[in-house]
């Protein structure tokens, strides 16, 4: 396991969603990631190819889903991709949050 500073995740937001588990039903952590997953990519691929308008609303829908599985640091990078109005410091902005999604994504999926 990596060191505690080095994890992208916050492990109050997992016990939080955990904790409205019902007893006999599916996995709700799991389901959540699941589908947090898959919405990250169609996010991160519409992020790369938006022009600056769109990409603010993009971020705002990334920036929320993120922050409910924990992942504050995408959460805030997402936050500067929101109010950010210099093409050259979004484009900056979106190699970053990629950057983070991927070590997001793989800590949400390692066992």
């Amino acid at each position: 396991m990596p060191a505690k500073s080095l994890l992208r995740l916050d492990p109050a937001a997992k016990e939080a969603i955990k904790a409205l588990q019902s007893p006999g039903q599916s996995d709700i952590y799991q389901h959540l990631v699941e589908i947090y997953i898959k919405t990250s990519e169609e996010l991160l691929t519409s992020l790369k190819t938006a022009d600056i308008h769109f990409a603010k609303h993009t971020a705002h829908s990334w920036r929320s889903s993120s922050a409910s599985v924990g992942a504050q640091i995408l959460s805030d990078i997402c936050s500067q991709i929101e109010v950010t109005k210099d093409p050259e410091q979004l484009k900056s902005l979106i190699q970053l949050a990629e950057k983070e999604y991927a070590a997001v994504k793989n800590e949400l999926t390692q066992k």
